[in-house]
């Protein structure tokens, strides 16, 4: 049983259908499903994981992609998914597997003042960027922290499609500030979108580190839940491009998490943006 059900002392898709009406939580990929089963046997081999993940091109070519851009230092990159098993380690390639199945999952709610392909952008360099800061100063943490940072958000297109009134005057409010969207939420619905994504997590039976990121990469919303300090520390990040008040805010903030001077912190950034 997972943490927030416990929390929660009721089935997650009671609360998702009590928070959002007729809401049908969409189905992961097949394969994703099945690579996750042999994650988690401990009879199953590296290689059975890897055949069963090239049995979806898509995946594996977007986990290759995470796999080889995290190691850009290596003179040989990874081209078979059985090598990066051995790479990665179970628990960091579940992590990925199901970030990039669940991006796949998510649906498009073409709502007014959202753009899905912006979303993802945004996502993918909040999640690789964190990933970044996880290895220079917490490299056991780096998987999660790609997860739950790509993942953080995910319930906001969700909601945009199947609370059309209640939600996306919220966004049309927000206007593009999207810092200010988990207060107004919870000011207007009782909950915010980490609420909702978190209990999607627990739907999907998701490691309880994704269901922590998710549901508390802005505020501690259970204290049973750790979130990866890098997870935290980049989740503001809502624009394409990093501005000068942004990077001065990851200055700060590494400097006051992790004890990173400004130097070492514009070095880290200038190479993850050169990668």
């Amino acid at each position: 049983m997972g943490i927030l059900k416990r929390l929660f002392k009721r089935d997650p898709k009671e609360q998702l259908a009590k928070m959002a009406g007729d809401f049908k939580l969409p189905s992961l990929p097949k394969v994703a499903m099945e690579v996750r089963a042999l994650l988690r046997n401990d009879n199953s081999s590296n290689r059975d994981i890897g055949e069963c993940l090239k049995r979806d091109a898509g995946l594996t070519m977007r986990l290759l992609q995470s796999v080889n851009s995290a190691a850009a230092a290596r003179t040989r990159r990874i081209s078979d998914p059985t090598q990066a098993v051995g790479l990665l380690g179970r628990a960091n390639l579940e992590y990925l597997v199901l970030a990039h199945a669940t991006r796949d999952a998510i649906p498009d709610p073409k709502a007014t003042g959202y753009s899905q392909e912006q979303f993802w952008e945004i996502a993918t360099q909040r999640a690789a960027l964190a990933e970044t800061i996880s290895r220079e100063v917490r490299p056991a943490e780096a998987g999660i922290a790609y997860a739950g940072s790509l993942l953080q958000d995910m319930a906001i297109p969700i909601l945009a499609k199947v609370m059309r009134k209640q939600y996306r005057p919220l966004l049309a409010e927000v206007d593009g500030n999207w810092g200010v969207l988990d207060e107004l939420e919870r000011e207007t619905l009782g909950w915010d979108h980490g609420d909702f994504g978190g209990l999607m997590c627990e739907s999907w039976q998701f490691p309880d580190a994704i269901t922590a990121a998710v549901t508390s990469h802005h505020r501690d919303a259970h204290e049973e839940l750790p979130v990866p300090d890098a997870v935290r520390v980049v989740a503001f990040i809502q624009s394409p491009q990093l501005s000068p008040e942004d990077l001065a805010r990851l200055e700060e903030d590494l400097d006051q998490t992790f004890g990173m001077s400004p130097n070492e912190t514009r070095k880290l950034l200038n190479l993850h943006f050169a990668a």
